[in-house]
């Protein structure tokens, strides 16, 4: 367990005795995360930052009663991809599909990458990685983001996009497939530029 993750155990253990103070520093401490994501699943800004604000509401009204399996990162990540999921259907703007089966229009670009791609643009393989990754579905954009942006497990990526875990190495080994042939690299040096697209 990261030290990150086990501070947000922490907090969560204070949250769940009625501890306000440690809900506002997870909130805090995690609302960058959620907004990146949930930005890049509708580009709504008003509505990720609604729904972030009702997912912690919500996250105090039921703290007795949430059990918490997996890190506490994944958690709010699958929980945040559930409500936009939820809003965009009540605004009829999602097919009628089940959970597992939609495929946002994944949004990797310089306003949300900046601090990586601002940095690194003039690098033929950075250049070559946005504009392949771009190319990619978006579902295969997603599973690659929370694998190599967010370090997450397998089961924790399985958990969040609603699927199997058979189906999510699948799905990421079809999308390293596919960005390799699209970027003209081995898959070793293509995972090695995706491990440095990690926010430090």
């Amino acid at each position: 367990m990261s030290g990150q993750e086990e501070k947000a155990k922490t907090l969560w253990e204070e949250i769940k005795k009625d501890n306000k103070l440690a809900l506002s520093t997870l909130y805090d401490e995690n609302f960058q995360i959620l907004y990146e994501y949930g930005y890049r699943i509708c580009h709504k800004k008003e509505l990720v930052e609604d729904t972030i604000q009702e997912l912690f509401i919500r996250l105090w009204a039921k703290r007795h009663e949430i059990v918490m399996s997996g890190s506490v990162k994944s958690y709010l990540l699958v929980s945040l991809r559930n409500s936009i999921f939820n809003e965009l259907k009540k605004e009829k703007k999602l097919p009628y599909v089940s959970f597992g089966e939609i495929e946002f229009d994944f949004k990797v670009d310089y306003t949300v990458d900046s601090e990586f791609f601002r940095d690194n643009i003039h690098d033929e393989q950075v250049a070559l990685l946005l504009e392949g990754f771009n190319k990619l579905t978006g579902r295969q954009k997603e599973i690659l983001y929370l694998k190599f942006f967010q370090g997450l497990g397998q089961e924790e990526i399985a958990n969040i996009m609603g699927i199997t875990v058979k189906a999510s190495y699948k799905l990421s080994a079809r999308a390293l497939s596919t960005l390799k042939n699209l970027m003209g690299v081995s898959v070793p040096i293509l995972i090695a530029i995706l491990e440095n697209w990690k926010r430090i």
